[in-house]
């Protein structure tokens, strides 16, 4: 509003305000020709009317009509008119909405002028006050109200217009509510008449009744008030997402208060600044700047930060705070209430309600302090939620995602792509004989290769990318590109990889390379886990089977050797590895880990050849099956080494089984000429792996069980 317009609007406040009281002057000398308690009555039952608001929605009123209708009938004129004064004086200065002097001498003059005018239909209905109660007392009272409310909303409305924020719906809303405030108060000004017929000092009493109702309904709509703000906090209690919270709070506040526009702010305390974080609704985030505010500027957000409580600027134009604060790029806002955030005892932003007039905002605003308050500690209790899951995502020893992330990160990026059509391509990357590493080092030099190469992964994947520890050795990563271009990247990695020096505590580790398989959607397959496998299948097929330290394409060729391995029938490895991983996406778990290795089998190779070794692979692949129940996971590691994984069993199970297996491979003659039968012994280990949450665990103790059979035959249970 500029400075002419509110030029024009004080001078026509002033002049209803003038025009008005200057009336009741005349009346004056007629004040007090009854009973001087009936007068004084009269004034503290006005003034506690008009000091107790009761709203309704965003209109709040009082119940005063009463008073001034039966005062007219019953006492005259005078009495009507100065008890309408006394209330918007007195009345307003014991409310808990302050208002401005222009407001009260505009309120008192518009109700001095709308109740002679209100006389004035009565007296030309009536025309004679014997008896006090008829049916023609009835119908200029009816018709004098009436009057009466029209009146005083002509006043308003042309107000509103001056300042320009007249609207037609508004007017219909606020002549309804104070219609329905009419009528609440009309019943008790005729009881106040009838009884005025016997009494005129006990007729005060029946309007002692009316003060009660107000209380309760502004006790109604207050209890309603923070009912709302309880069930709009309650329901977040459980919820974690950011956005979501602040979006229910803005939402809450701008209803409860009917805010034009709300705006959450948030403290960033490492630089002491405050940025906003929404805008509701949203089509008001233009009349915000988006920058961030620093302490040293200064303002009345940052105040109220740094204090206790809250604060409400009823005219921003008044207050040179406001002007220093820099939140809004423009000035459509006239009004302001500031609530902090809070959390611990800290502060962590804040909530902050305009509205585009001035004192726009009633005496239960305040309570939006209690949103506010809760709001602080949901906020940061999801901010340390978002930091823990984003913990939980993290590989611990490379840094790295793990596999859960990257499974919901492939899902996610899958439905895109299907939806824009765009290519996606998923890449899984192995570390060759990285065991080698594990032995000539020791695993910390094999977590120190793992963590060297996740940086180089990492940096050479490119903008975009999702780059995931998969398992043991095996990295995965999600590429926003199509197969034949996503090979480039990968290759690029490769050659990066094979240059690479790992150096650990002074030892210059090199000769790393590494074997990758490519899969794309939407050629290569249609669900996540389908691709994934696919991937797996380019890697171990089409890189690792064919030499190592390269990259292969998938092509339906690889289909037929993923999950058995083509010589004991047994499962892959990697085909084990997998669907060890999807299980853990559903918890922790245990698990019972078998780990078997056929003591000096290189010894049967070499003194009949690797085609009778192959044959009595094949036998012990069959024995091993027998000896395990049908659902359990059996797997070739390597070479003459067996894997077998059990879920949720005992200790004793899992002793139980091996101790099967060891006896029925011991017992067995495997006949390797056609005169010349050998008798085999099996070493191997037990474990059972309690509440296990991710994969690397379970196969870096696998790893650390194989090795320790190689390097500590003695110690290993069964040694033969």
């Amino acid at each position: 509003m500029d400075v002419r317009r509110d030029r024009f609007v004080r001078v026509f406040q002033l002049l209803v305000g003038i025009v008005g009281i200057g009336s009741a002057l005349w009346y004056i000398p007629h004040l007090f020709h009854h009973n001087l308690f009936v007068t004084l009555g009269l004034f503290v039952l006005a003034v506690a009317l008009e000091a107790i608001p009761v709203p309704l929605g965003q209109v709040v009123s009082s119940l005063l009509y009463a008073l001034p209708i039966g005062a007219l009938v019953v006492y005259g004129q005078s009495e009507a008119v100065w008890l309408m004064v006394a209330a918007a004086v007195f009345g307003t200065m014991l409310s808990p909405e302050k208002s401005r002097w222009q407001t009260v001498v505009f309120n008192a003059g518009q109700y001095v002028l709308s109740v002679l005018v209100m006389a004035r239909v009565y007296d030309a209905i009536v025309q004679s006050t014997e008896p006090l109660l008829n049916w023609l007392v009835f119908a200029g009272l009816l018709a004098g109200a009436a009057v009466f409310i029209v009146v005083n909303h002509l006043f308003i409305q042309v107000y509103h217009a001056m300042r320009g924020v007249f609207s037609v719906r508004e007017m219909f809303y606020t002549l309804a509510v104070d219609s329905v405030y009419m009528l609440l108060s009309l019943p008790f000004a005729f009881l106040m008449i009838g009884i005025a017929t016997s009494n005129q000092l006990l007729a005060l009493v029946a309007i002692l009744p009316l003060v009660l109702l107000s209380q309760m309904l502004r006790l109604h709509r207050r209890t309603s008030f923070i009912q709302s703000i309880h069930d709009a906090t309650a329901q977040l209690t459980s919820e974690f997402d950011i956005e979501r919270i602040v979006g229910v709070a803005a939402t809450t506040a701008a209803k409860l208060t009917y805010a034009d526009a709300v705006m959450v702010l948030a403290l960033d305390e490492e630089d002491e600044a405050l940025y906003p974080i929404l805008v509701y609704p949203s089509e008001s985030e233009q009349d915000f700047n988006k920058d961030r505010f620093y302490r040293q500027s200064g303002g009345v957000i940052w105040q109220v930060i740094d204090e206790e409580g809250w604060s409400y600027v009823p005219d921003v134009r008044k207050d040179e705070r406001v002007r220093s604060d820099g939140i809004t790029a423009r000035v459509p806002y006239l009004s302001m209430a500031i609530f902090p955030m809070r959390s611990r005892g800290n502060a962590k932003g804040a909530l902050v309600c305009y509205a585009h007039g001035p004192y726009a905002f009633g005496e239960l605003t305040k309570e939006i302090r209690t949103l506010a308050s809760q709001v602080g500690v949901l906020v940061d209790n999801a901010k340390l939620y978002q930091e823990l899951q984003r913990q939980s995502w993290r590989d611990a020893a490379t840094g790295l995602y793990n596999y859960r992330y990257f499974y919901q990160e492939l899902s996610s990026r899958l439905m895109t792509s299907r939806y824009t059509g765009e290519p996606l391509s998923v890449v899984v990357v192995d570390v060759d004989y990285f065991k080698k590493f594990n032995d000539t080092y020791g695993h910390l030099a094999g977590d120190a290769v793992l963590r060297s190469l996740a940086v180089v992964l990492t940096s050479e994947a490119g903008e975009g990318a999702v780059v995931a520890r998969y398992g043991g050795e095996e990295f995965a990563m999600v590429l926003p590109l199509a197969p034949e271009q996503a090979l480039n990247i990968v290759e690029r990695v490769r050659n990066s990889i094979s240059r690479h020096v790992v150096t650990f505590e002074g030892l210059d580790i090199h000769g790393i390379t590494v074997s990758s398989g490519i899969a794309g959607f939407p050629q290569d397959g249609d669900s996540d886990r389908d691709i994934l496998l696919k991937a797996d299948s380019a890697m171990y097929w089409g890189a690792k089977q064919r030499g190592r330290n390269r990259t292969a394409l998938y092509t339906p060729d690889f289909d037929a050797q993923l999950f058995v391995d083509s010589l004991t029938g047994l499962y892959t490895y990697h085909f084990v590895a997998i669907q060890v991983r999807e299980s853990l996406l559903q918890g922790p778990q245990t698990w019972g880990v078998l780990c078997l290795d056929m003591a000096r089998f290189t010894d049967v190779n070499a003194a009949f050849g690797f085609e009778t070794g192959n044959r009595i692979l094949q036998e012990i692949s069959v024995l091993i099956r027998e000896s395990v129940r049908d659902q359990e996971l059996i797997c070739r590691y390597g070479g003459d080494q067996f894997l077998v994984l059990l879920r949720d069993v005992a200790e004793e199970e899992v002793t139980s089984v091996g101790g099967r297996i060891d006896r029925m491979l011991s017992t067995h003659h495997f006949q390797s000429l056609p005169n010349i039968a050998l008798a085999l012994r099996v070493r191997y280990q037990s474990r059972v792996l309690t509440d296990v949450d991710n994969v690397e665990t379970v196969f870096a103790h696998i790893s650390k069980m194989f090795s320790s059979l190689k390097t500590n035959v003695s110690d290993a249970r069964g040694a033969g």
